[in-house]
């Protein structure tokens, strides 16, 4: 019978306007409890809901335009769907190796490249954590990496200001993970063309990146007939530590 009468009172006698604060409250503070706090101790902030909706917004742009540089290079039909999770494999065109070989026959060195295909299992993207989705849906992209955030943004302003701005907060920091995980494709797919860059620079030339071939062609960068011995050398141009040594053994060479 208490309980009875204590549901009554908390569903069914409470008026209108006292029953929606009532449920406001208890979203507002599930969205400032422990539950939802991350790794990092996320607590909610006081920011005007203006502010939290300009830079939610300004987040979703941005992180669309990181994956539309990035999507291009993305395996066709690899971000399938797999246990629920959609899964982002990319790939770039990229100098991965120089090569230093010296001819048996007529003692000259030469330090050439060539283009080759490289791929990268980035797994899935960040997904909207559970403790937004349980009050506001998750929007259904089927074939997007990327979820349609501004959609989701839009089902999210039906919620009250005292809880919609504790939301975007929480939704924003989610969006930073996001950008997080989508600029570490770009950075990856920049070192590509910064590869390129590197050997254009060293050696006087205008490599591109651009279409592999099945068999790649060896591209020479420079030769000498000085080195003297017979020399073989790979250099992992995908390293700091690859590229430093290539560069030294050229400025060696170059001496004589």
């Amino acid at each position: 019978m208490a309980s009875t009468q204590t549901q009554r009172e908390e569903y069914g006698d409470l008026a209108t306007d006292k029953f929606l604060k009532q449920w406001r409250n208890k979203t507002q503070e599930y969205l400032s409890s422990e539950c939802c706090a991350d790794a990092l101790n996320f607590t909610v902030k006081s920011a005007s809901l203006d502010f939290v909706m300009k830079s939610v917004r300004a987040l979703i742009a941005t992180n669309r335009e990181i994956w539309e540089r990035c999507e291009k290079h993305k395996i066709p039909g690899a971000a399938q769907t797999f246990q629920m999770k959609k899964y982002c494999y990319q790939k770039a065109y990229c100098y991965q190796r120089a090569f230093l070989k010296t001819s048996q026959y007529c003692n000259i060195t030469k330090i050439t490249t060539e283009l080759n295909v490289i791929t990268q299992d980035f797994g899935s993207l960040p997904e909207i954590p559970d403790y937004l989705t349980n009050i506001v849906p998750p929007p259904k992209d089927k074939d997007s990496v990327i979820p349609d955030y501004n959609a989701y943004l839009g089902k999210s302003a039906i919620l009250h200001d005292n809880v919609l701005n504790p939301f975007l907060q929480k939704f924003q920091k989610h969006l930073e993970e996001v950008q997080v995980f989508l600029g570490s494709i770009e950075e990856w797919l920049l070192e590509a063309e910064q590869t390129a860059t590197f050997l254009n620079n060293k050696f006087s030339k205008e490599l591109k990146i651009g279409i592999v071939r099945r068999n790649p062609i060896e591209q020479e960068l420079f030769n000498t007939d000085k080195a003297g011995d017979s020399i073989n050398m790979t250099f992992d141009l995908t390293t700091e530590s690859g590229k430093g040594k290539l560069n030294a053994l050229v400025d060696l060479l170059k001496m004589y």
